[in-house]
């Protein structure tokens, strides 16, 4: 009987221990290490190769969330406050404008004033003021602080059944007639009576864009070049066709004063792609100038490799507005100049997690875009983007990197530089970001094989720096994870993106990971995917 009662007193006091770390993790000495793969250190202690990473679910204020939290929670994006770098907001297909059986909710955001430490799921964006059909929404969804710390977000609102894109296996199709794009900000993110849309007349929310059937709006604060003082908001997207080209994706950047609620009043034409794969529009601006950059994919030819017929020929390109996103150009093309050019596995028979070409069994995650980002060096206005290529030697789709700078109208395009690792592992899901100091990060993921004799996939998420202007780049696994489901490329367990920003010489930036396979006592008890935090300081 002793011995019994001393088992529950051992394990009574250790769950209370264990709730401990996770309540107040960012003052408590953790060095663990995953087996895995991936480091989780005290914040203090999280120089680069190491990493201060937490599940948002698990580490989270409602202890009991990991229980009941069963959201696609994919597709993350980050938002870090200039101003109180603390204060960090993820977003993800997290939660909908409408509860299961239809009835009116607010879309959550996952917040933290601990430095990531401990996050809450706060439900604080009430749906866009008078708009009917947003019972499935958001959709995509990306945020970003300006200057004096409002926060900006942009979402798609597509029709659907209610709660829809934050499922598992979603049937919304997100540029399909009737989808939107809404844009509105706070200044302060766990209040929802401080979210702000900007309203027309009889109070309804006004879109941020034209109706013309948008998809992934991708938002970012920048310095107004007209105006360096004060910051101005840019919402990157495609839709519809170009004037006068059939069967083309227009790409387009709405822009607003940075203002609580922003309005955007300007909507410009950024480039043109022809059909295909999803061109992926993507923005970063320079802090120096105001510039803005947007990057996308073009695809202009099938390959010969890879095998499943689904190699494209894309050119990357990059476009720019240096007059607050009136006018773009870059190069002197209109449409951006083309900073590489590669094959792409972009197929729907050839998805993420695949083992080799020609199998396509352990395939989770069907690419749509998922193959570049780009950054703006802060010091020296240099680019850097970031895209997929298939290698035909090693039979991969990898990513490589190249260095892009500009001195009136003649651009300058460095040679291309290998960044994923290992070369044989296929990679997808780039982020790129650029600290204080110079030092060039890249988030991304690997495909790692499959568990057993199984058709269940493993990854790794990585990330891979560059001190010396993206010449050489050094590796490190932040998590290696089992996909939660068997090969199912409908399942899209990773969404489209994720994100890597840095403030100051710290990187922040959240993947999409299996938090059960993060150590005790930070990961979750069950096989789910969820946004998995990190951060990490560079010398």
């Amino acid at each position: 009987m002793g011995n019994a009662s001393n088992d529950r007193l051992i394990r009574f006091l250790l769950a209370i221990a264990t709730t401990l770390l996770v309540t107040i993790g960012a003052d408590i000495q953790v060095d663990a290490i995953s087996s895995h793969g991936g480091v989780i250190v005290h914040e203090k202690s999280a120089t680069f190769p190491t990493f201060f990473v937490r599940d948002v679910v698990v580490s989270n204020t409602d202890r009991h969330l990991q229980n009941t939290d069963t959201f696609r929670n994919s597709e993350p994006g980050i938002a870090i406050n200039p101003l109180h770098p603390n204060q960090i907001v993820i977003s993800a297909f997290s939660g909908a404008w409408a509860l299961a059986d239809g009835s009116p909710s607010n879309s959550p955001l996952w917040y933290s004033k601990s430095g990531g430490a401990v996050w809450t799921k706060v439900f604080s964006i009430p749906a866009p003021n008078n708009v009917p059909g947003v019972a499935a929404s958001p959709c995509d969804q990306t945020f970003d602080y300006d200057r004096d710390g409002n926060l900006y977000g942009t979402f798609l609102v597509a029709p659907g059944s209610p709660g829809d894109c934050s499922k598992l296996r979603s049937t919304v199709e997100e540029d399909e007639l009737g989808a939107a794009i809404y844009s509105g900000a706070t200044a302060d993110p766990a209040d929802p009576a401080a979210w702000k849309w900007f309203l027309g007349e009889g109070g309804t929310a006004q879109p941020s864009t034209p109706p013309t059937s948008p998809d992934q709006p991708w938002l970012i604060a920048a310095p107004d070049a007209g105006d360096l003082a004060s910051d101005k908001i840019y919402v990157a997207y495609q839709a519809g066709e170009c004037e006068g080209v059939d069967r083309s994706i227009d790409l387009r950047v709405a822009a607003a004063a940075a203002t609580v609620p922003p309005n955007f009043p300007l909507d410009e034409h950024a480039g043109c792609s022809n059909p295909g794969p999803n061109p992926g529009h993507r923005a970063a601006a320079d802090p120096r100038t105001g510039a803005v950059y947007t990057l996308y994919g073009n695809p202009i030819s099938p390959c010969a490799t890879p095998e499943l017929l689904g190699g494209i020929e894309l050119e990357y390109r990059l476009n720019r507005s240096t007059d607050g996103g009136r006018t773009w150009t870059f190069g002197n093309q209109p449409l951006g100049t083309v900073v590489a050019q590669a094959c792409s596995d972009q197929s729907r028979d050839y998805s993420f997690g695949v083992p080799e070409p020609g199998n396509p069994a352990g395939g989770v995650n069907l690419l749509k875009g998922g193959i570049h980002a780009l950054a703006v060096d802060p010091q020296e206005g240099a680019v850097y983007v970031v895209y997929g290529v298939f290698d035909d030697d090693a039979e991969r789709d990898q990513l490589k990197i190249v260095r892009v700078t500009s001195d009136g109208g003649n651009v300058e395009i460095g040679s291309p530089v290998l960044v994923s690792n290992p070369a044989d592992r296929q990679a997808a899901l780039p982020a790129v970001a650029v600290t204080e100091n110079g030092t060039v990060g890249v988030l991304y993921d690997t495909a790692d094989g499959l568990v057993d004799d199984s058709d269940v996939p493993t990854f790794s998420a990585h990330l891979a720096v560059s001190r010396d202007q993206g010449k050489t780049f050094s590796d490190a696994v932040i998590l290696h994870f089992r996909s939660p489901v068997p090969s199912d490329a409908e399942a899209r367990i990773l969404g489209d993106y994720q994100q890597l920003k840095a403030v100051g010489n710290t990187f922040y930036g959240v993947f999409s990971g299996n938090g059960h396979d993060l150590p005790v006592p930070f990961n979750r008890r069950t096989e789910a995917i969820d946004p998995i935090f990190f951060k990490t300081t560079v010398r």
